[in-house]
């Protein structure tokens, strides 16, 4: 009789954690697992390679993204003086660092292909330094940060590969000795920080930003400040 009761205690105790962990599962939500942070939705599906909606990223392993990638040293000695937007492709975010202190941090969606931009139209975002070239408060995608890109780099990159003509580096050069920016080339540009973001990395090559983070990112910097977007 008291092995029968051990045993019904069991059976109930594990229909019970059953029952609980199948109505957890159904209301959908974070659950951790081998020391890792995983999102469900209501339907048990586990979201990857997106933003979820309590804005954090989860990668293509479903695992939640907690470390920016970005190294805080290295910006603290760069930002000294300067004012300085840093986004990570990997770990998609955002970080603004002003005059050696992280202020802000966002999470953000970049191109839908992998990769430096090498073209118009091969939907990857730009890495490397660039500076802030412009602001647009009429941007179909509510506000929009404009990208320094092509930099001289870039357009010597195009001439070498063939991509441009010397004409068309040339303009390039100008443009940015103006401190303007020449976007209708081969090599691409309207590289932006704007709003209106999506959950996942289809942009055709800028950085997607929530409405609210693009709000107080866009009152912040001025023309001129530093862009670094990482891999």
């Amino acid at each position: 009789m008291k092995v029968e009761k051990i045993l019904l205690s069991c059976i109930v105790t594990s229909v019970a954690v059953s029952l609980f962990s199948f109505i957890s599962y159904a209301q959908g939500g974070w659950y951790t697992a081998e020391g890792e942070s995983y999102y469900l939705t209501s339907t048990g599906a586990l979201l990857k390679d997106r933003i979820t909606p309590d804005n954090y990223y989860v990668d293509e392993s479903g695992a939640w993204v907690s470390n920016s990638n970005i190294n805080s040293d290295e910006m603290k000695i760069k930002s000294q003086s300067c004012r300085y937007i840093v986004f990570n492709k990997t770990s998609h975010y955002i970080e603004l660092w002003q005059f050696g202190e992280k202020t802000h941090t966002f999470i953000a969606t970049s191109g839908y292909s992998n990769g430096d931009k090498e073209y118009f139209g091969d939907k990857k975002t730009p890495e490397g330094e660039f500076l802030v070239c412009m602001k647009n408060p009429f941007s179909k995608y509510h506000l929009a940060i404009g990208v320094g890109y092509p930099t001289n780099e870039d357009a010597e990159r195009g001439l070498a590969s063939q991509i441009i003509t010397l004409n068309q580096y040339q303009q390039i050069v100008d443009a940015n000795m103006r401190g303007s920016y020449c976007w209708d080339t081969p090599l691409g540009g309207w590289i932006e920080f704007h709003g209106n973001r999506q959950i996942t990395d289809l942009t055709s090559g800028c950085i997607g930003m929530r409405d609210e983070d693009i709000d107080i990112l866009y009152s912040l910097v001025e023309v001129g400040d530093k862009i670094w977007i990482q891999p």
